[in-house]
Formats: structure tokens, sequence, C-alpha cells
């Protein structure tokens, strides 16, 4: 459904890094709860399953990188799925000097602002949409 969610978490086969103050995920956190690569690949998959894709910069960040992830798993993306980018709306429909989700959330005054979480950064995006497409459908 719309609200489902999927919340796992990946073992990286390397150490995570300075990335870890970026999303807030430690090698020990990971090791710990992680599972192995290809079993959250296919779960992904699963999930998904012919569901539009949608995202902030989605076509140009993160579905290459899922591409690349799924293939060393020996995975891919059914068909060619169909996605929803908000950074391509946002450079359609807006006008302002940045074009970051974190620009735009607090330019649209957003209750969910974007932290690299990958769920937070996905309500975010959810929340920019809607408020896009609110000022769309405004007289």
């Amino acid at each position: 459904g719309a609200h489902d969610q999927l919340g796992i978490a990946e073992q990286p086969g390397r150490p995570v890094g300075d990335s870890a103050q970026v999303h807030g995920y430690s090698d020990g956190y990971l090791a710990a709860h992680g599972r192995p690569e290809r079993e959250v690949m296919s779960e992904f998959l699963d999930f998904c399953g012919e569901n539009v894709l949608a995202g902030h910069n989605l076509i140009a960040f993160d579905i290459p990188i899922l591409e690349s992830r799924l293939s060393a798993c020996g995975l891919r993306l059914a068909g060619n799925p169909r996605c929803f980018d908000t950074l391509d709306m946002s450079r359609r429909l807006v006008r302002l000097p940045s074009y970051r989700l974190e620009e735009l959330a607090g330019h649209y005054r957003l209750r969910n602002a974007p932290t690299h979480k990958a769920m937070d950064d996905v309500r975010a995006a959810l929340r920019y949409a809607m408020a896009l497409e609110s000022e769309q459908d405004a007289p």
C-alpha cells in the first residue's frame, strides 16, 4: 500500500567510514543488525514489486547505484521501472537558487526534514511532492 515501509539494514562488507556521520549507522550497528546484501536487495525488489519508485534525485543518483548493487547480487529491476523524481519536477516547476531537498523542505515549511537517513528522506520527498501538487492545483 501507499504507506507500507521497509526497514532493513545491510552488512556493507567494508567500513562505512565518515559516511556514518551523515546517515548515523556505524560499522558496529550494521554488523549487529544488518543482513547480507543479496538478501536485502531481494527483499527490496519484492517490496517494490511493480510500484512507482519515487525520490529526490532518484534518476541520476539512486537508480544507477541501485542497479549496480543489484547487478553485483545477480539481480535486476524488472523491466523499465516507473520513476517519479521530485528533483526533475522541481527544476521544471519551481524557481529557486537551489533544488537540494533540504532547501525545498525549508522553502515549503515541510514537517518532515530530510536527514540523509532513508526513511526521513522518503518522507520529506513525499511531503514535498504533495506540496508541489497542491501548488499546481491551486487557482
